[in-house]
């Protein structure tokens, strides 16, 4: 199995993403693509922007358990492309390691 970390600013151009904005993203991308579960948690990060400013902002950071596929990989794709996308990011981290898991 992999562990995946993806890791959301929320600074934008306009202002930030909401809580409210947030929980749409988690219900219409994440949610249909990742029923059996994952979770989710709010944190504060520092990162450089294009122009090597350091930035800090709000984060959100979804934590993901799955195998190691094409189907999840694709997914994780989409969710990425699409919060970029929806909320004019540059970039949003992905941290993926090897686990064992037991139920």
């Amino acid at each position: 199995m992999l562990n995946s970390l993806l890791y959301f600013g929320t600074a934008q151009p306009t202002g930030v993403v909401s809580d409210e904005q947030w929980q749409a993203f988690v219900n219409d991308s994440i949610v249909p693509r990742f029923p059996d579960g994952f979770t989710v948690w709010p944190a504060t990060g520092q990162w450089r922007d294009a122009a090597g400013l350091p930035v800090r902002e709000a984060s959100y950071v979804l934590n993901l358990v799955h195998p190691a596929n094409d189907d999840t990989s694709q997914s994780l794709k989409a969710i990425t492309a699409r919060y970029k996308e929806r909320f004019q990011q540059e970039a949003v981290l992905h941290v993926q390691s090897g686990v064992c898991v037991a139920w």
